[in-house]
Formats: C-alpha cells, sequence, structure tokens
C-alpha cells in the first residue's frame, strides 16, 4: 500500500454519541478506549419550553464541542425551545442534539427535572473560558450567554413540558458479526491505519472483535499486552471518528508497553484529567493513552490550510484543557518522520532536546 501522511486527511466525521463509563480492566488487558459517561441521575426524555420560559431561549453560543470524550471541533450552538443543537463547523459532519433538561421520576411518583448543562467551571487561561457539560459531552465557549442560566438550574425548569429528543443509531448492527468484521478490516486497511503502524508498530495478531469478557465489561475496545493482539466493538460505537479513536487509543496502549522509558520522560509534570466524567480520570495509564489518541488527532486536524497559527495555539490549548500531556505528546509525534511536512514542524510547538527523534515502536 502506497503510504500517506495521517495529517493529509484532516478532520473526523462526529455524530451523536453515548456511552458508559469502563470498569477496571482485567489483569491480563487494557480497559481501552470508553465513551464519556452521561450522569446517573439524567432519564427518560427531554422538554418543549412554552410560557415566559420560551422567550429566554434564540440565538446561537459559539464553541467547542467534545462529543462523548471525542476531541473537540469547532462549532455553534443554537439553543431553541425544543433542544440544544450543535451545528459544526465542517459542513460535512452532523448537527448534535441535546435535550435541554432530563428529568427522573423518585421512588415516590414525583418527577425532578434538571438541564442537562452543567458547569465545569472557568479554566486557567489567558482570556475567560468556561466548560460545560451537555449529557456526555463537553462545550467550551468564552461567552456563554444563556448557558450559564441553564446550568444554574433556573425555576422556569419546572415549567417546561416533556417530549422526545431523536435516538442514537449504531455504526453498525451489534448482532451481525460480519458487518462488524468488515467495519474493522476497512479500517485497518485505510491510509489512517497505515499511518499509525508507521507510528505505534503493527499488533502480531489481527485486529478482531471484543471477545465476550470485554462485551459484559462494556469495552468499547481493549489491547491484550501477552498475545499482542488489539480488539475494537464497532457494534457500540456511533461514529467512524469514535472508531478512528478507539483504534488510536489502543495502539497507544501498545506504544506504552514497547517505549516505557521514552513516555516516562515526556509525561513529568503533566497533571491528571480534572473532569471525573472523562475517560482517563484518576487513571494514569488511560489518561496517557488518551493523550496520545488526542496528540494524533491535533495534528491530522492542524494541518489543515485553513488553520491559522493562532488557530491551531487556540485548539491545542483546548484539547490540553480536556486530556493534559496532549502538547508533549504533540511535539513527540512530530519528531517522527511521518509529521516531517507538517505545517508545525518549524514552530514554537517543535520538539524540545528531551524529545529524541527515534522510532516510536522501538525495535519491532
Amino acid at each position: 500500500m502506497r503510504r500517506r501522511s495521517l495529517f493529509a486527511t484532516a478532520g473526523l466525521l462526529v455524530a451523536l454519541a453515548t456511552g458508559s463509563r469502563t470498569p477496571s480492566p482485567a489483569p491480563v488487558a487494557t480497559g481501552g478506549y470508553a465513551a464519556m459517561a452521561v450522569p446517573a441521575d439524567s432519564a427518560l426524555d427531554s422538554a418543549l419550553v412554552h410560557g415566559s420560559a420560551a422567550r429566554r431561549f434564540g440565538g446561537t453560543v459559539s464553541g467547542r464541542l467534545s462529543v462523548a470524550g471525542l476531541p473537540p471541533v469547532d462549532g455553534e450552538l443554537e439553543l431553541t425551545p425544543e433542544a440544544l443543537l450543535f451545528h459544526p463547523e465542517r459542513s460535512d459532519e452532523e448537527t448534535v442534539i441535546y435535550p435541554v433538561v432530563r428529568q427522573r421520576r423518585l421512588d415516590d411518583g414525583s418527577v425532578v427535572r434538571r438541564s442537562t448543562v452543567r458547569p465545569l467551571g472557568p479554566a486557567a487561561a489567558e482570556r475567560p473560558v468556561y466548560l460545560y457539560h451537555l449529557d456526555g459531552s463537553t462545550f467550551e465557549t468564552d461567552a456563554p450567554g444563556l448557558l450559564a442560566e441553564l446550568a444554574g438550574d433556573p425555576t422556569w425548569i419546572d415549567s417546561l413540558a416533556a417530549s422526545v429528543v431523536p435516538g442514537h443509531r449504531a455504526l453498525v448492527d451489534a448482532r451481525d458479526s460480519a458487518a462488524q468484521v468488515a467495519t474493522i478490516d476497512g479500517l485497518v486497511h485505510s491510509a489512517y491505519a497505515d499511518s499509525l503502524f508507521q507510528l505505534f508498530g503493527r499488533p502480531t495478531r489481527p485486529v478482531g472483535l471484543v471477545g465476550s469478557t470485554g462485551a459484559s465489561a462494556r469495552r468499547l475496545g481493549e489491547y491484550i499486552a501477552s498475545r499482542d493482539s488489539l480488539s475494537l466493538a464497532p457494534g457500540r460505537m456511533t461514529s467512524a471518528g469514535q472508531l478512528r479513536h478507539g483504534f488510536t487509543h489502543e495502539l497507544a496502549h501498545r506504544w506504552q508497553r514497547s517505549a516505557p522509558a521514552a513516555l516516562q520522560a515526556l509525561w513529568r509534570d503533566v497533571p491528571p484529567i480534572r473532569d471525573s466524567l472523562r475517560y482517563g480520570y484518576d487513571n494514569a495509564h488511560e489518561h496517557q493513552a488518551e493523550a496520545i489518541a488526542f496528540a494524533v488527532h491535533y495534528l491530522q486536524a492542524s494541518a489543515a490550510p485553513a488553520h491559522t497559527p493562532a488557530g491551531r495555539a487556540s485548539l491545542l490549548d483546548s484539547y490540553e484543557r480536556l486530556v493534559p500531556g496532549t502538547r508533549a505528546l504533540a511535539r513527540w509525534l512530530l519528531t517522527q518522520p511521518l509529521y516531517a511536512r507538517h505545517p508545525l514542524v518549524r514552530t514554537p510547538l517543535a520538539p524540545v532536546a528531551v524529545v529524541a527523534a527515534s522510532p516510536l515502536h522501538g525495535t519491532e
């Protein structure tokens, strides 16, 4: 296969996605990639606004959305009485739909309604940056507008009437093993995978489906070091972007095993993930794999000619806020031949002396 640079195919398809937090991994396997969790007290349906509450809505909020734990994309959040609609800046990406409120029924039969917007607080930055949860996603903006009011569960939430937001469609039918295998095969033989194999090496065994043990633990992917084996669960994913991210995350676990000294040097002074719902929180091993996957995605996205130097810097800040360590790993990746012509190679992001240019996957 003719080798092509990873960043030559900038951008990912991002669709509506949900997921649950992966339990602690079994001793023989890495827990692997999992989507961001939806808070446990969220349930049932969304809402239509009527009366005076409806007049509070209208307009858009510009920012970046991380869907179900995936890297953030630019766009606008439209605030409507029926739902919160995120319109990605890229025209080939799908609109993401969120309910305005969630409700749950208590044991006594009463219903409690809460806004789906939860504050994460301002982030440390040269200018104010605010982070919010929207169900299982994270939205970043410097001008939150009505989001700030929604995050406080205003009293007018109780005037909302229930309705239904469209459900989620899987990337492939989980009951169709042949379709899942074909989906994985298409990924493994793509230019994207070819680039990752250049970086992290190719596992000894072919990429396969997550087995029964991993499936019962609700894993979207896993890497089994004892067999140098990687597996994915496309039947539990909802976008091609999620599949590629999971694939990158699992190959990152392979690099953790083959080049621990290099990763240890790069990981100095990296703070932990502060968002308790994000995959990798309070788990350094999974945090590192997510940072590697975020760094790969960042270098792919930032290679687009439309990005200005200021835009690339701002985008990297957003990645780093969500998954600390992304910046350090991106600097490391820029030392590799695959990225020799990346526009960031001759910029302040270029590698420092401690990061030596050597194959990521050692002598394999």
